[in-house]
């Protein structure tokens, strides 16, 4: 059943330019997007909904659709339009090793993908590297039918992109998604890990963090951990992890930026895949 969960808006439809750019994440469980105003740098608008589709493109399909005909928003013109998928469906290759008409073997060897889905490549410039994964062929028609100049990134491209311009040396950085963790480890100023997991309890976000620290032989009384995503600080989650790892912080939303009223009353690293895809390289 989507459902919308809540709507910032700043704006009217009516002031939506191509100085403006939207930004789209999908996941099986929720879409949400934001608005940048770039000749302002301010983000303008924030709109969240429910669809729980359990990875049916189909119900995707239709959920973009209601979306789509239900937003004040969607049905604008923008200068730029990033759609980021959220899924655990990726992987990353050297550029060296990298042979385009092989990405969907690559994708293949990891994971099993549809033959409804389309294969997507994202450049990686920090780590010389290629994220591959896959996207329903459905969302992507309604995109070009709607978004001529949209571009993909996924989640985990922005996440590595983020981790490896943290200014420290050695650093673990977890993203909370519904019931799916993000880990990624930057050691020696270069990345090391990049992984997702599903979780049940708090006790098995801790697990896998502590076992990421221990196999990569990192000292948790030294090394930081950084949160971010769906996290709050009175949560269990961050009240076990302040037990085990001696600094617990959060990554706050991009600094270079302004944020609406209503978006600055809201947790800094919340919705920061979001906010960080306006910034990232293309």
């Amino acid at each position: 059943m989507t459902s919308k969960n809540f709507s910032i808006i700043e704006l009217s439809g009516n002031d939506i330019s191509l100085n403006h750019t939207l930004a789209i994440r999908i996941s099986n469980r929720i879409v949400e997007y934001s608005v940048l105003d770039s000749a302002k740098k301010m983000v303008v608008a924030l709109e969240s909904w429910n669809i729980g589709i359990n990875d049916d493109p189909g119900m995707l399909t239709d959920a973009l659709e209601k979306i789509k005909n239900d937003s004040s928003l969607l049905n604008n013109e923008f200068g730029k339009v990033i759609i980021i998928p959220d899924t655990s469906i990726y992987t990353i290759i050297p550029e060296k090793l990298f042979v385009e008409k092989e990405a969907k073997k690559y994708l293949e060897f990891n994971h099993t993908i549809y033959s409804n889905e389309k294969i997507c490549i994202d450049n990686i410039y920090q780590i010389a590297a290629k994220n591959i994964y896959g996207f329903p062929f459905e969302v992507d028609d309604i995109a070009e039918k709607k978004f001529p100049n949209y571009q993909f990134k996924h989640t985990a491209t922005i996440l590595i992109e983020t981790i490896l311009s943290l200014n420290t040396h050695d650093v673990i950085f977890a993203h909370i998604n519904g019931n799916r963790l993000d880990i990624l480890v930057k050691k020696d100023d270069a990345l090391k890990f990049c992984n997702s997991f599903f979780f049940a309890s708090a006790e098995d976000i801790i697990y896998y963090i502590l076992n990421v620290y221990q196999q990569l032989e990192m000292d948790a009384a030294s090394i930081p951990l950084v949160f971010a995503g769906e996290i709050e600080q009175e949560s269990t989650v961050f009240g076990i992890a302040y037990k085990y790892i001696k600094n617990v912080s959060f990554q706050n939303r991009p600094e270079h930026f302004w944020y609406c009223q209503g978006i600055q009353k809201l947790p800094g690293h919340n919705y920061f895949c979001l906010f960080k895809s306006f910034s990232c390289g293309s």
